[in-house]
């Protein structure tokens, strides 16, 4: 490696900025979900550490608000986080092309 690391690092925390914003954002937008579907801050911060999907939090809490079951919420989520599944299998087959060639 002939770059010092420091200077790496701050170009990987420039390049970070928007993702940043954007995350800080969502955030917001959860967090009034949350609060509309009457959960405590603290269980809204539990379920932003759990649920790792932005549009899955979002379907959550408009179902909760709207008096949705348990069940019915997983089931909801799961069959919308479904599409990342699709994704990691068309990287998948470009990887193996990419380092077939």
């Amino acid at each position: 490696m002939s770059e010092r690391p420091l200077p790496l690092v701050r170009q990987g925390m420039s390049d970070a900025l928007p993702l940043g914003a954007a995350l800080v954002a969502i955030g917001i937008a959860i967090g009034a979900l949350s609060r509309d579907a009457g959960l405590s801050w603290w269980l809204a911060c539990l379920a932003s550490l759990v649920v790792y999907a932005g549009p899955a939090q979002v379907i959550a809490m408009n179902q909760l608000a709207a008096g949705a079951a348990a069940g019915t919420i997983v089931v909801t989520t799961f069959v919308a986080s479904l599409r990342y599944l699709l994704f990691a299998i068309s990287l998948d087959r470009k990887s193996t092309r990419l380092n077939s060639s």
